[in-house]
């Protein structure tokens, strides 16, 4: 860890490195979004409390990772509508809408 921390000192590119490893853990980049959106589009209600509880536990993950993209700093490439940083905050917006309002699983914060 303390390894981490000097590249991290070291690279500051690193700390968005680490958050983009954990969107790709997540299931966020590429067309992985839109089948965890299918997905979710395919599930009936009324949920049972494991599929609730695996909904709230995705909530949390969106909230995440849209709160960690929200704050990076940008560069000249983040401007306009088609930046990573844009569609990754669209991506995790949709994701959290549908399971707060169509499933109803709210998340305290």
């Amino acid at each position: 860890q303390q390894q981490q921390q000097q590249q991290h000192a070291e690279d500051p590119s690193a700390d968005n490195k680490a958050k983009d490893e954990k969107m790709n853990v997540a299931g966020l980049s590429g067309n992985s979004g839109a089948w965890i959106y299918s997905l979710l589009a395919h599930l009936e209600k009324p949920i049972d409390s494991e599929m609730a509880s695996c909904l709230r536990s995705l909530y949390r993950i969106c909230a995440e990772i849209r709160a960690e993209w929200s704050t990076r700093k940008g560069n000249d490439d983040d401007k306009g509508s088609d930046s990573p940083k844009i569609r990754m905050i669209a991506r995790t917006t949709v994701l959290l809408t549908i399971i707060s309002r169509i499933f109803n699983q709210k998340v305290a914060s």
